[in-house]
């Protein structure tokens, strides 16, 4: 967005945003008082997904309000400008790392820490920005948490389900298997190469494998798996 729309809105300005709703800049941004509207396209799978985008002026940053706040020690500390500062140094580090709430992390190279159940450990560090006697603090703290395994969702399944040699696996999972498995990966960012429909935990049967009823009246759905389709590492939040 900010290269896009640099010649008429960001000139040699370097915003940096806070993921939510805010962005700072030094210099203010030639619009005044008014509301600018226009629309960003981002690359999707398949489709292009276009937003909206609206941006106004919201208030100004005292850096010198917070400078003599250090220096004299009295004042009460202005939060506004303290949250500007954490967000300029939060911002290049978003971009290069994963972020997980205050934490940064980055997959492993050179070492495996595996979980079980599809997980590993992914190491990275937590940061903030303290105020101090004189000047600002950046705290660093090294972090740890549990990511889910970039693999085929078969290996993912076997995992999940202590199963240890598919070719053993019966033609269908049982109850229990299918509800502890859709557990785990439902919502879980799947990427399925070559080819234009989405992968979902509940589709309509095929024509060959209609739903049939048992003698206990109940309805069974099955779960199609097809070895080209893999998970994306995402963080379980489980925090160590």
């Amino acid at each position: 967005m900010v290269q896009h729309f640099k010649p008429q809105l960001f000139g040699d300005r370097k915003p940096v945003y806070d993921g939510k709703k805010n962005i700072y800049t030094v210099l203010a941004l030639p619009i005044g008082s008014e509301k600018v509207d226009f629309e960003v396209t981002i690359p999707g799978e398949g489709k292009d997904r276009i937003f909206k985008v609206s941006i106004r002026f919201l208030a100004t940053v005292s850096w010198r309000l917070l400078q003599e706040t250090l220096v004299s020690g009295r004042l009460q500390v202005p939060l506004d400008s303290v949250q500007a500062l954490d967000v300029a140094m939060r911002h290049l580090a978003s971009m290069r790392y994963t972020p997980v709430g205050r934490s940064f992390f980055s997959p492993p190279e050179g070492y495996y820490h595996p979980l079980g159940g599809g997980r590993e450990v992914w190491f990275g560090f937590h940061q903030s920005v303290r105020p101090a006697m004189w000047k600002m603090m950046l705290n660093i703290d090294v972090s740890a948490t549990a990511f889910y395994k970039a693999q085929p969702v078969i290996e993912f399944m076997c995992e999940v389900l202590d199963i240890r040699n598919i070719d053993e696996q019966p033609k269908t999972l049982t109850d229990s298997q299918r509800v502890r498995f859709t557990k785990e990966i439902k919502g879980g960012p799947l990427n399925i190469p070559s080819t234009r429909h989405a992968a979902c935990l509940s589709p309509p049967p095929p024509p060959d494998r209609s739903p049939h009823t048992t003698p206990h009246s109940s309805r069974h759905s099955f779960l199609p798996l097809t070895p080209s389709h893999s998970l994306i590492p995402s963080p379980t939040h489980s925090f160590l």
